[in-house]
């Protein structure tokens, strides 16, 4: 491929630049590898923790495929295990790993507007405007967040094999019409290989089959060949057949899709409207960074209740039309704005849409925003033709205040009481910021302070009952405060509105009270708190909350001692959402019990119940098949006839 072939002294250059690059970026990004697991990551690696330790196939298949919600993202799961297989664990090592991804994908990027660059003929120096560009990528303070919320593991290494399926694509496309059979081969491999793998890390991974067709129509529309009928068949076959499929399946699959919104405080619209706003805010956040919004916690984002409340909601929405527009009518004429916009756009399509995600999050804009600044510097270095000077300082002062900004926000991600002073400054109506000062206060020694963030919480949002109820965990529970809390928190559970935060809340009272370690909080005064919920009208179209209420209940009945409910709570659990593993555990339990006709009654009802994802049918099938095998034994052994 000519268009590519540098001279040896023009690579050693290069390279070299690259690799200094590289170690500039390990030297920013390093005081942040000192911090700690946030958010998510406690909530992801409490399954390292129930699982004990990933030593055999069983804990194996339990840690990667326990996320029973998505499609698969076990490849994700699996890259885990490189750093560590037990619980706890030191945050640093997944920190470092995460790094490494991340600079990994800055060489691809590199890669990627290099071929790029010259592929479309621009009017730039590819080798140096690639090299610019892999600077503004790495070392943007956006990607702090990404790359040390460890977690985000999923979105960088799905995001590696996304610009390997792009780079083989267009080096596959450069070759297309001196020899077609390879450059097929090669694409095949990029969008197909690749892109699969990276679907199989997290659903992103279907962003390729948009940056690809992005970047085929904008290098048509800088002249290059459109190809001959088999590669028109191909691009039809890889990139839009899947698209549409996708976009059947979105329309007429997922029927349960839409009832995520029954957990959120907005609706389909509102989450549309406000996405257009949030959208901009990404904009304004890759082109002017401000370390004061950069930030996990953006929970307190003002919703868009409708188009005029707030008014900034028409003018988004109205420049994003015509953002849209101007991209698709000037196609030809200034490709580039198509590209910026679309690929921009297309980066966000899953993420900032229909689904009910969250209304924002940095992490989302880890390659969308490649597509700003490529823009950005083929102008810069077409206007560095006429003021050479003046354009690359600039450029070079930009880098460097990319690498003040970036080494300033690493050093708070490196400490978590700094982060968290800072970020609940930052935003002081947000939970999580809130959540995270009450840990810091308890770690701390400071139970006044907790308890005084723990009642603004209270204040800002009355009708969020994880507040009270970290109240009751915290300090009720040993033995500060008034325990009459208990009762209010039982009147107050019939009416208060849904809040995912409740779910973790309850999980880690409820284990407070099964060790004994909860002097206020009676067996009895759990369950009837749980029932409350259960009986309010808010979490009964949440079936998943809902069947860990239940299964909540059935766990402290069976501390009690009382079978038959621990049985029936069990069986309501099941009966919301149906999960193999509950008539397991009540096979379990029946079989300590005697009651070895039941128990096999209820392994023939797991052995019916398919997971909830298909990737845990291997997993399911030991589990049924060893507690099976414990079943027989003790049958053998007592000389019981389970068919009786």
């Amino acid at each position: 491929m000519v268009f590519i072939q540098r001279n040896k002294s023009g690579e050693l250059i290069v390279l070299s630049a690259l690799f200094t690059l590289i170690m500039l970026s390990v030297v920013v990004y390093w005081p942040a590898l000192s911090g700690s697991f946030l958010l998510d990551d406690l909530l992801h690696f409490t399954h390292l923790r129930d699982a004990g330790a990933v030593v055999d196939s069983r804990s194996f298949l339990d840690w990667i495929f326990k996320e029973t919600n998505t499609p698969g993202r076990f490849l994700g799961y699996m890259s885990f295990l490189i750093d560590d297989h037990a619980w706890p664990t030191d945050p640093g090592k997944f920190k470092y790993t995460n790094l490494m991804i991340h600079l990994l994908n800055g060489v691809l990027v590199f890669a990627l507007a290099r071929v790029f660059l010259s592929l479309g003929k621009f009017q730039v120096n590819p080798d140096f405007a690639a090299l610019t560009v892999a600077a503004l990528w790495i070392l943007h303070p956006l990607q702090i967040s990404t790359v040390m919320y460890v977690i985000q593991r999923l979105t960088l290494l799905s995001s590696s094999f996304v610009l390997i399926g792009l780079v083989l694509y267009l080096y596959g496309r450069a070759s297309l019409e001196t020899k077609p059979k390879n450059s097929l081969i090669l694409m095949s491999v990029g969008i197909g290989g690749a892109g699969i793998i990276s679907l199989c890390i997290k659903e992103i991974g279907v962003n390729v089959l948009i940056y690809a067709l992005v970047l085929e129509a904008v290098l048509v529309a800088r002249g290059l060949n459109s190809g001959f009928l088999v590669f028109k068949i191909w691009k039809s076959i890889f990139l839009i057949l899947p698209l549409v499929i996708i976009a059947i399946y979105f329309v007429l699959g997922p029927t349960n899709l839409l009832e995520g919104y029954n957990q959120r405080d907005f609706t389909l619209e509102e989450r549309l409207m406000t996405q257009s706003r949030v959208l901009f805010d990404y904009l304004g956040s890759i082109v002017f960074p401000r370390l004061s919004e950069l930030t996990l916690y953006h929970d307190d984002y003002l919703i868009s209740r409708s188009l005029l409340d707030p008014f900034s909601t028409l003018v988004s929405s109205a420049c994003l039309m015509l953002a849209i527009i101007i991209g698709v009518v000037y196609l030809k004429k200034f490709p580039l704005i198509f590209f910026s916009v679309f690929w921009f756009l297309g980066g966000h399509i899953l993420e900032s849409s229909f689904i009910p995600l969250e209304i924002y999050f940095e992490h989302r804009n880890y390659v969308p925003m490649l597509g700003i600044q490529l823009v950005l510097v083929i102008f810069a270095f077409y206007l560095a033709k006429r003021a050479p000077w003046i354009v690359n300082g600039t450029l070079v002062l930009m880098v460097m205040l990319l690498v003040f900004l970036s080494y300033s926000n690493a050093k708070v991600w490196g400490n978590h009481n700094l982060l968290a002073n800072i970020w609940i400054k930052e935003h002081p109506t947000s939970t999580r910021a809130i959540y995270e000062m009450v840990n810091v206060s308890i770690r701390s020694g400071r139970s006044e302070d907790a308890i005084k963030y723990l009642r603004s919480i209270s204040e800002l949002y009355p009708y969020r009952l994880s507040a009270y109820l970290f109240e009751e965990l915290y300090f009720h529970c040993r033995g500060y405060g008034d325990s009459q809390v208990t009762d209010e928190l039982i009147l107050k559970a019939k009416i208060t509105r849904l809040d995912k935060g409740i779910f973790s809340s309850v999980r880690l009272l409820g284990d407070k009270v099964l060790r004994g370690r909860c002097e206020s909080l009676s067996a009895e005064k759990y369950i009837s708190l749980v029932q409350s919920l259960i009986s309010n009208k808010h979490y009964q179209g949440y079936k998943k909350g809902l069947s860990f209420l239940y299964e909540a209940n059935a766990r402290m009945y069976t501390k009690l001692g009382d079978l038959d409910q621990t049985m029936k709570h069990m069986d309501l659990a099941f009966s919301v959402l149906p999960r193999y593993e509950l008539p397991v555990q009540q096979a379990t339990l029946l079989m300590s019990a005697g009651l070895f006709g039941d128990a096999q009654r209820y392994l023939n009802i797991a052995s019916d119940t398919p997971p909830l994802n298909k990737l845990s049918l291997f997993e399911k099938r030991i589990s049924v098949s060893r507690t099976q095998e414990a079943l027989n034994w003790m049958v053998e052994n007592n000389g019981v006839d389970t068919n009786m």
